[in-house]
């Protein structure tokens, strides 16, 4: 069996204030153009179709019709489930539409947990379908059963419910949205994006388990794997490589996994230097974060630098070095320096460096200025 792993697409996302509905509609149209050469046996989202629980209109249109186009049109089945940024019930709404066509979302949590069976040349497949899940959750949905407090015991308890719906002959995948590692989790230590580390070694004996919640594609065992994000969502995520996964399933139930990624509409980049360098760099279309290092303060640098990044997003400046010791004058010094002088050792002390001599003239100047309007 053959199918694509993918997961976070916060569909309706913005950043700095920009909307990315665009670049999200670019990546979409590429996605469906390979769908329909490769023609995978399914397409599987481990969550966060959306950036937020009630999205806007635009964002639940175009999610609409990518669905619309893989199920109904490739008669390609999707089975999705939500992530911590969707709404759940929301979800399960929207899959009533396209169920019998294709569309499998699990949005709330349930027990059984959902499953969906495919079959190939070499017997079943079974995806178990496990949306966002919290303790409180959990303990809704089994009253009469001892309460549960940790991400852990929250991912225990569905694990039980789950490896009873298993059978031995046939080939089992999980999809599942959170923080995870294969092995012993230190219970509470760790957390990223609201949510603890879990330990999933429960599902050894899988064939794959296809993990969203971390937006960098990364295996956490040699059969569980995160997919990564669609596209760069922060300046954090500049050195990510977005891409889906092509998973194939053998008849020995061992996964082989191939990267395809699909060029963006605008990268997201971070560019690093002084201010004069990067106006005189070449011109970019892309969400540009610039840091200066300069150790003046440069005037309004962002609007100056539109006309060389017109997606400019953002300027920060580097981390300057500065002297580990303290200004400390003692009080007969100060008497002897002059308030030229005194600057210029204030300024020595913050950036390290000697001030320049025209600096130096303006402090001067400044001074005689001062002091003659406070004569008068």
């Amino acid at each position: 069996m053959k199918f694509i792993h993918t997961s976070d697409w916060h569909i309706g996302r913005s950043l700095c204030g920009v909307s990315l509905l665009e670049d999200q509609r670019h990546f979409l149209r590429q996605f469906a153009d390979y769908l329909a050469k490769e023609h995978p046996d399914a397409v599987v989202i481990a969550g966060d179709l959306y950036d937020r629980p009630i999205p806007s209109a635009e964002a639940m249109e175009l999610l609409d019709e990518f669905f619309s186009e893989t199920v109904l049109e490739l008669k390609i089945p999707v089975l999705a489930i939500a992530g911590n940024h969707d709404s759940g019930q929301r979800l399960s709404y929207e899959r009533d539409f396209l169920a019998k066509a294709g569309l499998h979302i699990a949005g709330n949590l349930q027990t059984p947990v959902e499953t969906v069976d495919f079959t190939d040349k070499w017997g079943k497949i079974r995806f178990f379908l496990l949306p966002w899940l919290d303790p409180a959750a959990v303990n809704t949905l089994f009253p009469t059963e001892e309460r549960v407090h940790t991400m852990q015991q929250a991912y225990d308890r569905m694990t039980e419910k789950i490896l009873s719906q298993t059978e031995p002959e046939i080939r089992s995948i999980l999809v599942c949205h959170g923080y995870f590692e294969a092995g012993e989790a230190c219970f509470g230590q760790e957390e990223l994006g609201g949510s603890e580390l879990v330990s999933l070694s429960a599902f050894a004996d899988f064939s794959y388990v296809a993990a969203g919640h971390i937006h960098r594609k990364m295996p956490f065992a040699p059969h569980m794997r995160y997919s990564g994000s669609i596209l760069k969502y922060s300046p954090k995520e500049a050195a990510n490589k977005p891409s889906v996964l092509l998973v194939e399933i053998g008849p020995d139930g061992k996964a082989n996994t191939k990267e395809v990624s699909f060029p963006p509409l605008r990268n997201l980049r971070r560019v690093s230097g002084e201010f004069a360098e990067l106006l005189r760099g070449e011109k970019s279309e892309d969400y540009i974060f610039a840091e200066l290092t300069d150790q003046e303060l440069i005037l309004d640098p962002a609007r100056r630098l539109k006309d060389r990044f017109p997606n400019l997003l953002g300027v920060s400046y580097a981390e300057r070095e500065q002297s580990t010791s303290a200004l400390t004058v003692k009080t007969s010094e100060v008497k002897a320096l002059s308030v030229p002088e005194l600057f210029a050792r204030f300024y020595e002390e913050v950036t390290g460096a000697a001030l320049p001599e025209k600096a130096e003239k303006l402090a001067a100047e400044a001074a005689k200025l001062a002091k003659k309007e406070a004569e008068v």
